[in-house]
């Protein structure tokens, strides 16, 4: 396909991040040292004058920033006591001008309390692990504390520790472990969160300063330091260079959580998910340091390094002495997001079934998600299949280019999708190439996870009338695009980098566009309507865009002429949504997870655990 677009922004995305674990990516370019004043005021200054709202660095944005910091480091209300939050609060409508004027000093006040009151506070926890816990008395537990909800006093503080503890050990009792196992691991996993406090480095905590206020403006405009930025850039292209696993901290333990397919660490067969990395060395005669209890981004630091290097880690199972590990580095390929394809035989009828969990495309020109569907679709026609189902139920979204391009597979010609950016411009993204790798039925199979690109695609198919939706209700609304600005190179271009090199860094994921459908609506909020609907778990657990702080208004546009959104039969998919409404009303399976996500949507409303 041709993709015509009036005015292409560079490196556009629908951006849905990936946050589970941390990769080991390949070795990046030296990072520049942290110039916190510089970050700061150009952070400020790509707010104000590119996100699409059009906001100012105000005192509502001032107090958004300051209510997300508290809820960042104290969501269950365990350290500041009222007293504290009322005090910072004096200075909470002037956090926008801090960041204009490069300013962090509410930052580092904020950090100092905050490690004071943990120091305070984790001893509390600590005092209760040693005392016996009633079971039998039902009580309950906050799990979010607004800006009144926190401890008046020292003593109501301490009996919130008190049910943390007995949450804690119920949770691991939950996990089979119990008695002095229970309260080694606890006391274990507190020290570690008090040593990590006292230990977080300035920059981390700018990071997060600039963060929450950029997080004010919408949910997923973002400052991403240069360590996020590179994971989250490992994602978009499906590769990186380590040895090929996924860490996670355990109570100050750095523990392999998953090994990946094709990398250094499954391969040698000498590594497993559980196993506790205890050192690590460089090349084949370096001296081994020890990892545990520091930071895992500084552990990933010193594991990762370029393909065919050697780095040497020392590995024990917990129960086991301590075994050296030797590893070449390689490239892995991240396949869990890749595109698949099968083929489901049902009454003689072959459906051609693909799953896209994200819409994934290398810079180079490597790997492309539109790309990889045109050879699945390929190889369904040669199979001989008679309709396709395109699943994006776990598809929360990627780069917008390949959603277009990915949309283009299924259309002769048309409009895509439509862009509104700062100052209100409207651009249209089109598919101007006749002909379609696929012509015959299509449906699009959706949830409340499929988000942003996933809803452009949905959007448009029912919009240019080529196929129907099914799953849950509605997408999760998600209708924004962003870019990502690394403030380190922005400045090299304009020549602002100080006498030593130092300056912006870190990445800036803006919001500065919305996207409509060809008929004329956004998706933002509102997401994409399902023509046939299915009972499932994702529509009580996902709450979808609205649910999200600071999320913006849904809007609408003059649609595209000629859009021809009643080439699809209202009355065959009337027909299908009601047979499919009879037969789920007799599946006792769907009868069960309609209860079972009423019961789910109870408990989300609630601000406590028993």
């Amino acid at each position: 396909m041709r993709l015509r677009i009036v005015r292409q922004p560079i490196r556009v995305l629908c951006i849905v991040l990936f946050a589970v674990a941390t990769l080991l990516p390949g070795q990046a370019p030296a990072r520049p040292p942290f110039d916190a004043h510089a970050t700061m005021q150009a952070v400020a200054q790509l707010l104000e004058r590119g996100h699409v709202s059009g906001e100012p660095l105000d005192r509502e944005i001032s107090e958004r920033a300051f209510a997300g910091l508290l809820h960042a480091l104290d969501p269950l209300g365990l350290y500041f006591l009222q007293s504290d939050v009322d005090t910072l609060a004096k200075a909470k409508d002037e956090l926008g001008q801090d960041l204009k004027a490069g300013d962090d000093t509410f930052a580092m006040r904020l950090q100092d309390l905050y490690a004071q009151r943990v120091a305070e506070a984790i001893e509390h926890g600590l005092a209760w692990l040693g005392k016996p816990h009633d079971f039998t008395v039902d009580e309950t537990m906050a799990i979010d504390v607004g800006p009144d909800g926190y401890a008046r006093n020292g003593a109501e503080l301490d009996d919130r520790w008190r049910r943390r503890i007995k949450y804690d050990l119920l949770v691991l009792e939950g996990d089979g472990v119990t008695g002095a196992a229970a309260i080694d691991r606890l006391r274990a996993r507190y020290e570690h969160m008090a040593e990590r406090t006292l230990l977080r480095r300035p920059e981390d905590v700018d990071a997060a300063f600039v963060e929450a206020i950029a997080n004010s403006f919408d949910p997923h405009t973002s400052y991403m330091a240069p360590r996020v930025a590179e994971n989250f850039s490992i994602q978009m292209r499906l590769n990186y260079e380590g040895i090929g696993a996924l860490l996670s901290d355990e109570d100050g333990r750095v523990v392999i959580s998953q090994l990946m397919p094709g990398g250094a660490a499954l391969l040698s067969g000498q590594l497993h998910a559980g196993d506790v990395i205890l050192g690590v060395a460089q090349g084949e005669d370096g001296p081994l340091k020890t990892v545990v209890g520091l930071d895992l981004d500084d552990v990933v630091d010193m594991i990762r390094g370029p393909r065919d290097t050697t780095v040497r880690l020392q590995v024990t199972t917990g129960a086991t002495p301590p075994r050296p590990v030797v590893l070449v580095r390689r490239r892995t390929e991240l396949t869990n997001s890749e595109a698949s394809g099968k083929v489901i035989e049902h009454d003689g009828a072959k459906v051609g079934w693909i799953d896209l969990p994200a819409f994934y495309g290398d810079p180079r020109g490597h790997q492309s998600a539109a790309a990889d569907v045109r050879k699945i679709l390929d190889d369904f026609r040669a199979q001989g299949v008679g309709s396709v189902v395109l699943d994006l139920r776990r598809n929360g979204g990627g780069l917008l280019t390949e959603a277009v391009s990915l949309t283009g597979l299924f259309l002769d010609v048309g409009n895509v999708v439509q862009v509104r950016g700062f100052g209100g411009k409207v651009e249209r993204l089109d598919d101007d190439e006749p002909g379609a790798a696929w012509t015959g039925p299509l449906v699009v199979l959706t949830s409340r996870f499929s988000a942003s690109a996933s809803e452009i695609v949905a959007g448009a198919i029912v919009d240019q009338g080529r196929g129907i939706v099914v799953g849950d209700t509605q997408t999760h609304g998600k209708g924004t695009v962003q870019t990502l600005i690394d403030l380190a190179r922005r400045a090299s271009r304009s020549g602002r980098p100080g006498p030593d090199g130092e300056g912006p860094s870190g990445t800036l994921k803006l919001t500065v566009q919305q996207f409509f459908r060809p008929g004329g609506a956004s998706t933002q909020l509102r997401g994409v309507a399902s023509d046939v609907v299915l009972p499932s778990w994702s529509e009580s657990v996902a709450e979808g865009e609205g649910a999200l702080p600071h999320a913006l208004p849904f809007s609408h546009i003059d649609p595209v002429a000629g859009a021809p959104s009643a080439a699809r039969d209202p009355a065959l998919i009337a027909r299908l949504a009601a047979e499919s409404a009879a037969r789920c009303a007799k599946e006792p399976q769907f009868q069960r997870v309609l209860a079972e996500g009423a019961r789910r949507a109870q408990w989300l409303q609630r601000k406590v655990v028993p």
